[in-house]
């Protein structure tokens, strides 16, 4: 029998999760948080010190909820009037109000649910890629275990759902291209489409999954029907130009003048005069330890050889070329979305540099499935820890090369 050829290779085995299970993930991910959840101060009330724009939204759906004013969020303006084209987090806004008023810890409360949804979607991308299910759960125990900057920016604060929200419809919507890249089923196509809207129509970065989307679909081209690709891309492109138009509507509404954060000139204007921070934010998010022994090596004399600060950025960033090498020859189809992600998801921030860490949760969600991937690439394939023994001595230079084998034969 022939084999098969590459370009018409058989798509990978997707891996189906009951609902039952789905929800025993969401109760651990959800306990396995708890070391985030100690650093959260639930018992301050709120006011416009402790969380300045989510009081101010507060103020805005306070001071107007009525289905009118919902419906004008959707063409104009969000509750804090800041020149923001928000929708969905401000009808979410408005239900909680709704139900708890001003009291904070019921808010502070729902975000905890919201991230560990993010960390169980993760979960769900990890097995869509291949992963087995312990260690895609494992990406997802390292977003609820591990404290961070953003992490704890979009726990504490009532004004970062919008990014939280972003963030899980983003992942869906990669999740929801691969299932139709895979199994070319149309709902997955369809629920790709309005999981990308719904990310837009949360904060404005959404539009970052435009390129990601489209760029990780034409690296199938020798893998996929053609037919996929083409409908993915063009389904992706026509839910951007949806919001666009959508946008550029609301904002014809919206009273207030805009700050240039807010605006595509503006974030321009910004990145143009903060060009250096930018690229050195953009190439650190990429590989930090890179950045590290490039500021090592920055004011360079004779002694810098005894600094042991390069030496050790130097094994840093070995180390991390040796895992995307190895993700590459393995698991090359992770990296692409690592990548991809990381690169463009940066891109709508790169001109805040430096500035609110809730702007990172987006760019740096897939980080903790690196060095899952990596370990689970290096010690899967070869069956154990004795098994890799034994692949190193048929295989290294330092090895018999399986000579004695053959010798003994």
């Amino acid at each position: 029998m022939s084999e098969r050829p590459a370009s018409q290779s058989a798509a990978p085995t997707q891996r189906t999760v009951s609902l039952r299970r789905a929800a025993l993930a969401f109760v651990l991910l959800l306990a396995l948080g708890t070391r985030q959840y100690v650093l959260l101060d639930f018992a301050t009330p709120l006011s416009e010190k402790i969380d300045r724009d989510g009081y101010h939204k507060l103020l805005g759906v306070a001071a107007d909820s009525s289905p009118r004013a919902v419906l004008g969020w959707f063409i104009g303006d969000d509750p804090q009037r800041v020149h923001a084209f928000r929708p969905l987090p401000a009808v979410a806004l408005a239900a909680q109000y709704r139900l708890w008023g001003w009291l904070r810890w019921p808010y502070l409360a729902a975000n905890i649910l919201l991230f560990t949804a993010t960390a169980l979607a993760l979960v769900w991308l990890g097995l869509l890629l291949g992963m087995q299910p312990r260690v895609a759960f494992m990406a997802g125990a390292l977003l609820m275990i591990v404290p961070s900057r953003s992490s704890l920016n979009v726990l504490q604060l009532i004004a970062t759902q919008p990014d939280v929200f972003c963030t899980l419809f983003g992942i869906l919507a990669v999740g929801c291209l691969i299932r139709w890249l895979d199994a070319g089923r149309r709902r997955s196509l369809a629920a790709m489409c309005g999981f990308a809207l719904l990310a837009c129509l949360s904060k404005e970065m959404g539009i970052a999954l435009t390129p990601v989307i489209v760029v990780f679909a034409l690296a199938h081209l020798r893998r996929r029907p053609p037919r996929r690709i083409v409908m993915a891309c063009v389904g992706v492109l026509l839910m951007g130009a949806i919001w666009i138009v959508w946008y550029q509507l609301a904002r014809g509404n919206m009273p207030t003048e805009a700050h240039p954060s807010h605006t595509f000139a503006g974030m321009w204007l910004l990145l143009t005069e903060r060009w250096a921070n930018c690229l050195m934010l953009y190439l650190q998010s990429l590989c930090r330890p890179l950045v590290q022994v490039f500021r090592c090596l920055y004011h360079a004399d004779w002694w810098i050889l005894l600094f042991h600060g390069l030496w050790l950025g130097v094994a840093k960033l070995a180390l991390w070329l040796w895992a995307v090498w190895l993700l590459w020859c393995y698991r090359p189809r992770w990296l692409v979305v690592l990548v991809l992600w990381k690169v463009f998801t940066y891109l709508p921030v790169l001109p805040l540099c430096g500035a609110w860490g809730w702007y990172y949760h987006m760019p740096h969600i897939l980080d903790h499935i690196f060095p899952v991937a990596v370990v689970w690439v290096f010690v899967v394939p070869f069956g154990g820890p004795r098994r890799m023994v034994g692949w190193w001595h048929a295989h290294s230079p330092f090895g018999d090369g399986g000579n004695t084998r053959t010798e003994a034969n």
